[in-house]
């Protein structure tokens, strides 16, 4: 799509995307003037989560619904990215796109992945004047580490996204090998934290706020049991299809999860229950997921979907937490295991842990323990 389309024209394209993908008429009119509010503004094709954050702060403060300006960005985004693969608009646009489809070929990353390296590789070109052919080793240091010290912790992040980004462009001939050793190391400070979980009660008060009555509580209390006792990553939930369920041998297939591998893990029958509890409400829909929007389209939920069911579950029961996200159950799960006598390795195996390292992090959960194994501090003695 021309990035010099004029404003008018993108918001009828739109609009004529929303009706082909059956959004309700009353949705449509809301995500059509919120569409029309960001691109008068001329904010950019990128709709870089900085910016869209900002967007809905301003817009929250004069007219309310914080959560649905999100959503009907992400709605554009989606049209915009089915039109262009690559958001923004520079002459280098198609490099993004090409960087997509190798990426999910040669790598396997989840669109979750691809995403977020969208959004940082946006902001290189945009850096670099839009053209790949300004590159060189001191603007990629140069970027890499300004992100670093603007957003320390996603410094590991960008430097993967570049590092990746810079392979591809090698393999393709568009810039010399050589350069992919100038992303510059970010100092970084592992298990350095707590785990931040939540107390078993406060999880079992997310999980008795759903009613499973409802066609909306039957789902979110399936999601929130796969969350909290399996562990699993708000993008594995999202991801998994009715035929990953094996219901004889009580187990399932995350074939789709991080990276390419796929794992066959238990279910129990309380988190099998749910699922089938929701499933007798579930609209019919070609899609395969078994987890879907409840309004037209019928659509699978993404990892926002998911994350957005912990929040508002959170917020119905009244639990305070460091972290609304799905992944505050993970950590949830893991602590629960391990006070339960669970070893870390059998935590590692069902959090699908790469590294040993990363389920070390655990090892510091139980305060108290640690605090009757610590050992005093030797002093010297004085001179």
């Amino acid at each position: 799509m021309d990035s010099e389309t004029p404003a008018d024209d993108r918001l009828t394209r739109f609009k004529s995307w929303l009706v082909r993908e059956g959004y309700q008429a009353s949705t449509r009119r809301n995500y059509e003037a919120i569409a029309g509010h960001w691109l008068a503004q001329d904010a950019g094709w990128a709709l870089d989560e900085k910016q869209v954050a900002a967007f809905a702060r301003r817009r929250r403060r004069k007219r309310g619904g914080g959560r649905e300006v999100r959503q009907a960005l992400h709605a554009l985004r989606r049209h915009l990215q089915g039109d262009s693969p690559a958001a923004p608009a520079d002459d280098d646009v198609p490099v993004l796109g090409d960087f997509a489809r190798w990426m999910t070929a040669q790598r396997g990353v989840v669109e979750s992945t691809l995403v977020t390296y969208r959004a940082v590789l946006a902001a290189f070109l945009s850096a670099l004047g839009g053209s790949v052919s300004a590159l060189d080793a001191g603007a990629i240091r140069a970027f890499v580490l300004e992100r670093a010290r603007r957003h320390p912790r996603q410094a590991g992040g960008v430097r993967t996204a570049i590092r990746m980004f810079l392979r591809f462009l090698a393999s393709v001939g568009r810039v010399d090998p050589v350069l992919v050793d100038a992303v510059p190391a970010v100092a970084g400070w592992r298990l350095s934290t707590l785990p931040r979980a939540l107390e078993p009660s406060k999880v079992q008060r997310l999980l008795d706020s759903c009613d499973a009555r409802t066609i909306t509580g039957s789902r979110d209390r399936a999601v929130l049991f796969l969350l909290a006792h399996l562990g699993l990553r708000a993008g594995e939930v999202a991801r998994l299809q009715l035929c990953d369920i094996d219901w004889t041998g009580a187990t399932f297939v995350l074939a789709r999860s991080k990276g390419r591998r796929g794992e066959r893990l238990p279910l129990p029958q309380q988190d099998g229950d749910a699922i089938l509890a929701w499933l007798r409400h579930r609209p019919l829909a070609a899609d395969g997921r078994v987890f879907l929007r409840l309004r037209p389209p019928f659509v699978a939920l993404g990892s926002h979907g998911i994350a957005d069911i912990v929040a508002r579950a959170m917020s119905r029961a009244d639990v305070d937490s460091p972290s609304r996200g799905a992944h505050q159950l993970r950590h949830s799960a893991a602590t629960r295991l391990l006070r339960e006598g669970a070893s870390l390795h059998q935590i590692g195996a069902l959090l699908r842990h790469r590294s040993p390292d990363t389920t070390a992090l655990y090892a510091k959960v139980d305060v108290r323990m640690l605090a009757e194994v610590a050992q005093p501090w030797p002093h010297s003695p004085p001179c």
